[in-house]
């Protein structure tokens, strides 16, 4: 069982290069000084906008997965919560990012006393925070999750669904369906996106909606389902530039060439945004130049 968790790690930190220069728009993070704030000790995060993004950020949804399966079988392994750590930092995650450091420096036996007190220290203040919400009612949900998104704080936006949830399945609007299933997929739980988005009233299409379990599924490795669900919305509109983009970097990372061509040919015939259109072009120039004569 351990080996099997060390080669979760493995994928998800090979998986996170795909995800870390995503956008030549926006630049890497540095790693600014440590302090004792918790919001100050990293470079200015993304906007939540920009944070939860599927399309920029799917590969590090993929990686907290990993990431959070092997912490389930081995919550002691020091080096998968330094890495977690990084990845929630990338995205300006910070309560989760401050839990996770604590985690790391009480299971690392290379961790100093005083790397270990300023870290329990950062998650204490993390706690103790002044302005911890109460419990919205339903019409002031979606405010209350957005202001903590805004405040990066994922971890306590994701317990007031969590709370929302247990009276029984909720009714998501879907632009609200569309933040909390986001936010749900880049802390590493995938079903719970998938029961949100599934469960929103006003889902723009069908192939919307397939594309949306695609991503789901995509991120917990279960890429026949993914790939299952990217046709299907192909077959549900075939102007879904979406789909091809998805199926086209699904196969990619599959290293399966001849149906990721196919796909980067497709959408490049549709209307694709401005990224998806830069992924594409990459993705073709990528497969071609090491299958010369497609």
């Amino acid at each position: 069982m351990k080996q099997f968790a060390l080669g979760i790690v493995g994928l998800a930190v090979f998986g996170c290069p795909f995800a870390l220069g995503a956008d030549p728009n926006v630049p890497p993070p540095t790693a600014s000084a440590p302090t004792d704030d918790p919001q100050t000790k990293t470079s200015p995060p993304p906007t939540p906008t920009d944070a939860w993004r599927l399309e920029r950020n799917l590969y590090l949804a993929q990686a907290t997965w990993c990431f959070r399966r092997a912490l389930e079988r081995h919550p002691d392994h020091a080096e998968a919560w330094r890495y977690l750590a990084q990845s929630y930092q990338l995205r300006g995650m910070v309560d989760s990012r401050v839990v996770a450091e604590e985690r790391c420096a009480r299971n690392d036996p290379m961790a100093d006393e005083a790397e270990r007190e300023r870290a329990s220290h950062q998650r204490d203040e993390l706690a103790n925070e002044a302005g911890a919400p109460a419990p919205p009612s339903a019409g002031e949900l979606a405010g209350a999750v957005t202001r903590l998104l805004q405040r990066h704080r994922p971890e306590a936006a994701a317990r007031l669904l969590d709370e929302a949830g247990r009276d029984g399945p909720a009714q998501w609007p879907w632009p609200f369906a569309e933040e909390a299933a986001g936010l749900y997929m880049h802390l590493g739980r995938p079903a719970d996106a998938r029961r949100v988005w599934r469960q929103a009233t006003d889902c723009p299409s069908a192939a919307v909606l397939e594309c949306r379990l695609a991503a789901t599924f995509w991120v917990e490795r279960d890429f026949d389902a993914a790939t299952r669900h990217f046709r299907a919305a192909r077959a549900a509109d075939p102007r879904l530039a979406e789909a091809c983009w998805g199926l086209a970097m699904l196969h990619a990372q599959l290293g399966e060439a001849d149906p990721a061509l196919e796909a980067c040919r497709a959408g490049r015939e549709l209307s694709l945004n401005e990224r998806q259109r830069r992924d594409l072009e990459a993705l073709e120039r990528f497969v071609l130049s090491h299958q010369p004569g497609r």
